[in-house]
């Protein structure tokens, strides 16, 4: 993946602190496992809210209707130099296993000059990053969110947050245990003070 701010909004949660951008001239070096800077920003919310897990505030519901609604492809705002004057973006493409798990490949949209513009290209085939078996939906204001765990091939294992602002946003936290987000007013907190451009674009 890119170097630079993964995740979204609270992955937007990358964060201004966790840009490295890298500038060695083979797109294969220049990524870095997705969602890596998500669990930085995750860090950063349980300095700030040392709260613990606690109560949804508004709302859980049993079913899972936003699990399905993630499988796509979706772009993150972030762009990053990536050697010999191009830039790339990070492209993940979750794919449905079942009503509570997602597959999760990742690339990078490609561009031939600075700053991510005109069209881009995808020189990489994708890579498996693991699986995502998420929990019970959660819904409270303008967050819709679905916790859960993400299994990746190394072995990793870790928790997240995968939240949709709108149909065509997402946004990406990384989480522990217990919860640094223990309810979605606390996502929407985040979210709230993270540059935008960690999130993803459905395309």
């Amino acid at each position: 993946m890119v170097s630079g701010r993964l995740g979204a909004r609270g992955s937007r949660a990358g964060s201004s602190g966790s840009r490295d951008a890298a500038g060695e001239s083979s797109p294969c070096r220049s990524f870095l496992p997705i969602l890596l800077l998500s669990a930085a920003s995750a860090a950063l919310v349980a300095c700030d809210d040392a709260g613990g897990g606690g109560a949804s505030d508004g709302g859980g519901g049993g079913s899972l209707p936003t699990v399905a609604t993630y499988e796509g492809r979706w772009l993150q705002g972030f762009c990053s130099p990536i050697g010999a004057g191009s830039s790339g973006k990070n492209l993940i493409l979750p794919s449905l296993v079942d009503g509570s798990t997602v597959h999760l490949a990742q690339t990078v949209t490609q561009y031939a000059g600075a700053g991510c513009t005109g069209t881009g290209t995808e020189p990489l085939a994708p890579t498996d990053a693991g699986t995502i078996v998420f929990e019970a939906t959660e819904t409270s204001g303008s967050v819709t969110m679905n916790r859960g765990t993400w299994s990746q091939p190394s072995g990793f294992v870790s928790r997240v947050v995968w939240v949709l602002e709108t149909p065509n946003r997402l946004c990406i936290l990384g989480d522990q245990e217990p919860t640094v987000f223990p309810t979605p007013k606390s996502v929407a907190d985040h979210l709230a003070i993270l540059p935008d451009d960690v999130c993803y674009t459905r395309q």
